[in-house]
């Protein structure tokens, strides 16, 4: 009986990893062909698209330290870089713009997310991105990235909602000061 019941253990064991290999290999194989669409192309001071909403990028301005006042403001743990952005709903019913949404690049391919408190102390206009758009409406405003100091941003992906490709715009910034 002993034999037996090992023997059951046994081939229980091997099922169970098999399953489990197959299993792996069938997630693997699903997240290679689930791919999402590459972005599109997009240039800085050129009006770009991403679903309802129409995006403008100005020029980059990378270097400051802390946004806001001394009392009550923000401090960069790098330095903050400042892209300026105009976004338009282009569509027939409002809107948001997914702000936790529009990463920002490094060289290295590195990822930022926007410091939304940041944002409010850099311009008082930020409001305004965060409320609903109207059709037809637009509205101005500075997304701030917190990066290593001397850090530079490569491109920004801005997206019309959480999951569309978005449009990529490749960034030239200047330090703070510089003109």
């Amino acid at each position: 009986m002993r034999k037996v019941a090992g023997a059951l253990l046994l081939v229980s064991l091997a099922s169970g990893a098999y399953l489990v290999a197959t299993i792996g290999t069938a997630a693997r194989y699903l997240a290679d062909s689930v791919r999402k669409p590459e972005p599109a192309a997009g240039r800085i001071d050129v009006a770009a698209r991403d679903g309802a909403l129409r995006f403008t990028v100005g020029r980059v301005r990378c270097g400051a330290t802390q946004v806001g006042t001394r009392r009550l403001g923000q401090r960069a743990r790098g330095e903050f870089c400042m892209v300026p952005i105009a976004v338009t709903n282009v569509s027939a019913t409002a809107c948001f713009l997914p702000a936790g949404s529009q990463h920002a690049f490094d060289a290295d391919g590195v990822a930022f997310t926007p410091d939304g408190a940041a944002a409010l102390y850099a311009d008082d206009r930020n409001r305004k991105l965060l409320e609903t758009i109207e059709p037809g409406h637009r509205v101005r405003g500075t997304l701030v990235y917190d990066v290593p100091t001397a850090g530079r941003l490569a491109s920004i992906v801005l997206h019309g909602t959480e999951h569309s490709p978005g449009v990529r715009i490749p960034l030239r910034s200047v330090a703070s000061g510089d003109d």
